[in-house]
């Protein structure tokens, strides 16, 4: 009987094509292991129940689109209704306050601006 040192020396003295053959028979048996022990957990978790098992994860709601929703429902109640009045977020006197510092800050219409470079 070989051992195991004396396959993989074997292996090695194939062509490389024989070595591929190998290389993704090993894959399959492993990808075929790690998805038992997968499917094993997943079973185990389902009979105990996730909330016995300490796994409280986030919470479900009670459809997919429930979050978008709300978040439509919360733009309805701000947004201006037709025949309703709309609600100005400015008084009257923040109003005029700005338009009177836009006047005084305004230059006439025919001023030069002069340029900070000069010669330029």
């Amino acid at each position: 009987m070989m051992s195991f040192s004396d396959k993989i020396e074997s292996i090695r003295q194939q062509p490389e094509h024989v070595r591929m053959r190998y290389v993704w028979g090993s894959v399959v048996v492993s990808m075929i292991f790690i998805l038992l022990i997968f499917a094993f957990s997943l079973q185990n978790q389902a009979q105990e129940g996730f909330s016995s098992s300490g796994l409280n994860g986030p919470p479900v709601p009670e459809s997919p689109f429930s979050d978008i929703r709300q978040s439509i429902e919360s733009l309805d109640s701000t947004v201006v209704q037709p025949g309703s009045e709309p609600v100005d977020p400015f008084t009257q006197e923040q109003l005029d306050r700005v338009a009177k510092d836009a006047e005084t800050n305004a230059q006439p219409e025919n001023s030069v601006i002069e340029s900070p470079f000069p010669g330029l």
